[in-house]
């Protein structure tokens, strides 16, 4: 089946926290399949210091992926990361207009970041 891909504009710099917005522009529902981030920039894998991204649905978070020595990954410019999808059945499937927002959130310093996200999804609705 084919896949049509959706993207952020880039998100970059030291803010505490930004958000991007991706909507569905077509006319019929779009089921997400993977999501990824592709990095203008390295950052460096940290448990005190890192970034969270977030992929929202409203207020459901669809996809995540950090930058904790933990749980995450350092990001590596020019190399994709594939985010760890959570959500499930309807939360999944963007309707015509639908709104999903990308969303980055630093703990302590934080690094600076810059990418792009990329949400892979086939055309209709799947049965959950």
């Amino acid at each position: 089946m084919n896949r049509f891909p959706l993207s952020s504009h880039e998100l970059a710099g030291s803010n505490a926290d930004d958000i991007a917005y991706i909507v569905n522009p077509g006319l019929n529902p779009l089921t997400l399949k993977a999501c990824y981030l592709s990095p203008n920039l390295a950052v460096a894998a940290s448990d005190t210091n890192y970034i969270t991204v977030n992929i929202k649905k409203g207020a459901t978070t669809i996809a995540t992926l950090n930058t904790t020595v933990a749980s995450g990954a350092a990001h590596v410019a020019g190399v994709p990361q594939a985010f760890t999808i959570t959500g499930t059945g309807d939360d999944l499937v963007f309707n015509p207009g639908d709104v999903v927002t990308v969303e980055v959130s630093k703990t302590g310093t934080g690094p600076d970041y810059a990418f792009t996200c990329g949400l892979q999804c086939e055309p209709g609705r799947e049965e959950v």
